[in-house]
């Protein structure tokens, strides 16, 4: 067999191994194949050269809208029907994060549990994502404009998550139960990811993406991924991933 990880240890399919010889002939490198366990679909897990990627274009008249939450008891999205009367609730837990459809020029109201208004949302590509902080309830404006600099405590986050995978051993308590149950589902994958990168060497931040998470670069011994992560409430991991994301970052 080729020199990638494989899960199941067993030989992939005809298919799964004819595209990650493609590429590997197209300059790529694929660093795992596994069978994701809910559809048993196999699934590649790859570096392509930047040239290779195609443009990801969109719906001139859909978007994403994405809602993140750091610190609140139960959120509600409502969307806005042609006499303003709300419809189609959508509950948002605690600690939790959702996308939801949206068509330019219908509104989305977000309120709290109790019903009472947080957010007039037009979706738009200017209006793409909105996060609502822990002390939204207590403000009648806007977010303050984007910050520039990671929050406090998202590197040494960063770097001990990544540690405890190598290991084998993630400490799901410093995690909301999202992030928990995600890890322990794409466990095998990421160790498998880890074992081929080597040995964690430096991190480095690089932006915040549109959603509040801080994106950084780990750099291995045999390589580097892209990481984005978000601290909840109590400085728990409330956002995390692995790996480049096409489109605005999230």
């Amino acid at each position: 067999m080729a020199d990638w990880a494989t899960f199941p240890r067993e030989e992939p399919p005809k298919p799964a191994r004819d595209l990650a010889d493609q590429v590997e002939r197209d300059g790529g490198r694929v660093l795992a194949i596994y069978q994701e366990p809910v559809g048993e679909h196999w699934q590649l897990f790859c570096l392509l050269p930047r040239e290779k990627v195609p443009v990801v274009r969109e719906a001139d008249d859909l978007y994403d809208a994405a809602t993140e939450l750091s610190d609140s008891d139960l959120s509600r999205a409502f969307v806005l029907d042609g006499d303003g009367k709300r419809s189609r609730a959508l509950m948002i837990g605690d600690d939790r994060s959702t996308s939801v459809l949206a068509r330019v020029g219908q509104p989305w109201v977000f309120t709290d549990a109790s019903g009472q208004c947080l957010e007039i949302i037009m979706p738009g590509q200017n209006t793409r994502y909105i996060t609502l902080p822990a002390d939204v309830r207590e403000q009648a404006v806007r977010p303050a404009p984007q910050r520039r600099s990671p929050v406090p405590g998202s590197e040494q986050a960063l770097r001990e998550y990544i540690d405890a995978l190598g290991r084998g051993a993630p400490n799901y308590d410093d995690m909301t139960p999202q992030v928990a149950t995600n890890t322990r589902q794409q466990l095998l994958l990421y160790r498998a990811v880890l074992a081929r990168l080597g040995t964690l060497r430096a991190i480095s931040f690089r932006a915040v993406t549109a959603a509040g998470n801080d994106l950084y670069i780990a750099h291995f011994s045999n390589g580097s991924a892209d990481w984005r992560i978000g601290l909840a409430k109590e400085g728990k991991i409330g956002r995390i991933s692995l790996g480049p994301q096409f489109g605005p970052p999230y």
